[in-house]
């Protein structure tokens, strides 16, 4: 039994091993020599000088991440196309689909390019804020809420970011994942702090670990 939000399933930690492998190689060289003797080993009679010489000299082909972008292009060729049929407000959405400044190809793009590279990706449609801290509502009506630019945004969650999940019946009935959310520092400054945010039906809760 655990209480720990952070703990992760033993699945996750299964593909984890496979990612620890897979994210050095979409990201280059510089990621490769980070993660040093996961991908670089040590010769049994190297000295740790000669090993770091070797490590700082060594470059990796990107034939991996070179294979998974030239696939993605593939895919996307040619740009999504909305039908002339397609409700003008879900034409809105799709031209701002993350509230980042994405229109819905290139999410779509991100969104795929991780999915090959890492065997899955995950998609979350979101609500910006209704309601304040205390539970109060921030608008009286649907109108306000439109008049102010609330609307449902999507939001890739990457593999690496997951960490469970829970079935009941067949029905998944809680999930749990790893975010990064941007803070006031100080006057004027901003500082961005790890959190993690567990879904449920009807309902969400998010945990942060203590300053102390």
């Amino acid at each position: 039994m655990s209480d720990d939000p952070s703990a992760t399933l033993p699945a996750v930690d299964r593909m984890r091993a496979y990612w620890d492998i897979v994210a050095p190689l979409m990201g280059g060289t510089s990621a490769m020599r980070a993660v040093g003797k996961v991908l670089l080993p040590q010769y049994p009679a190297e000295q740790d000088d000669t090993y770091k010489e070797r490590l700082a000299l060594s470059t990796l082909l990107p034939v991996y991440a070179e294979t998974v972008s030239n696939m993605t292009s593939r895919v996307f060729a040619e740009p999504l196309q909305l039908g002339e049929d397609v409700p003008d407000d879900i034409k809105t959405l799709c031209g701002d689909i993350d509230l980042a400044g994405n229109d819905l190809n290139s999410w779509s793009v991100e969104l795929f390019r991780n999915g090959l590279s890492h065997g899955l990706c995950h998609a979350l449609i979101d609500y910006q804020p209704t309601q304040d801290a205390e539970g109060n509502p921030l608008y009286k009506t649907r109108a306000e809420e439109i008049k102010a630019g609330v609307r449902p945004y999507a939001v890739i969650v990457k593999p690496d970011q997951v960490l469970g999940w829970r079935i009941t019946a067949g029905k998944l009935t809680q999930f749990r994942y790893m975010e990064s959310a941007e803070v006031p520092d100080g006057a004027f400054g901003t500082a961005s702090v790890q959190q993690i945010r567990v879904l449920e039906p009807g309902m969400w809760t998010t945990y942060r670990k203590p300053k102390e």
